[in-house]
Formats: C-alpha cells, sequence, structure tokens
C-alpha cells in the first residue's frame, strides 16, 4: 500500500510471475476498514509494460447500494516510479467504516497482481480481505489477512 507521508510503497510491487493474472472478468480488489475521518486524493491500480486499456477504478462504502466513487484510469497515465498509475478523486472525505478498493478488469486484459504482493498498514487503514465478483453488489471474499 502505498504510505502517503513517506511518498513510497515498500517494499516495491514486483512481477511476481505466478502473481499475475488476467483470466477474469469481472471486479477485483480489497475490502478496507477506515479507522477515522480521511480525505481522498486518488484511487489507483498496478501497471505493468504492455498495459493498453482503461480501467473503472470504485471506491464503495459497506451498506450503500448506490455507487460512492468512481474514477477512469486511462493507459497512456504513466505510473509511479513503485508502478501504480492513479486516478484523481473529486475532493471526498471518507468516514470510518468498510470499503471495497475495485478495479474492473477484462478476462485477457491487463494483468493485476494477485498474490506476491506486501502490505503495509497505517494507523487509519486496515486491510480486511481481497474481493473479487462479476458485480460490485456481489462480490466474495478472496484471502483474508
Amino acid at each position: 500500500i502505498w504510505d502517503w507521508s513517506a511518498r513510497s510503497c515498500n517494499p516495491k510491487p514486483a512481477d511476481a510471475g505466478t502473481g499475475l493474472r488476467n483470466n477474469f472478468a469481472g471486479y477485483v480488489g480489497m475490502r478496507i476498514r477506515i479507522r477515522r475521518a480521511v480525505r481522498g486524493a486518488a484511487l489507483g491500480r498496478w501497471r505493468r509494460d504492455g498495459d493498453g486499456l482503461h480501467h473503472n477504478l470504485l471506491l464503495l462504502k459497506e451498506g450503500s447500494q448506490n455507487l460512492s466513487w468512481s474514477v477512469d484510469l486511462a493507459p497512456d497515465v504513466a505510473p509511479d516510479d513503485v508502478g501504480f498509475a492513479y486516478a484523481a478523486l473529486p475532493d471526498i472525505e471518507l468516514s470510518p467504516g468498510v470499503y471495497d478498493v475495485l478495479s474492473q478488469e477484462l478476462a485477457g486484459g491487463d494483468y493485476w497482481l494477485d498474490q506476491g504482493s506486501v502490505l503495509q498498514e497505517n494507523e487509519w487503514v486496515e486491510v480486511l480481505s481481497s474481493v473479487y465478483g462479476e458485480h460490485p453488489d456481489r462480490l466474495q471474499p478472496g484471502v483474508s489477512r
């Protein structure tokens, strides 16, 4: 996870080989718990050389039947030095609660990291599990922490 105070991601995600997937059409991401109110600035997705698709990035608050926030990550957005590309959110404040952070994926499309990354949490956020599903309101839990 990106550490905003350090302005880095440590350790850097690696092209883990077996940790890459592109064989699912739907939404993949993680379920997080926000522990205190924070400002949201952007949503990001890991990129690798050769990625060329638009990705719909979503941030949904648990219990909400409505889409909370959605941004388009265009293929021409260059990744930072650790491999993440970002799309700006409107000026938002996230209240404490559980959220799903998702990327819409296409089978046979760009690869995403499925395994092999290490998460670094801050005092304001906790990663609960990975999630996936064909529709954002029908997500299945993946690997729990």
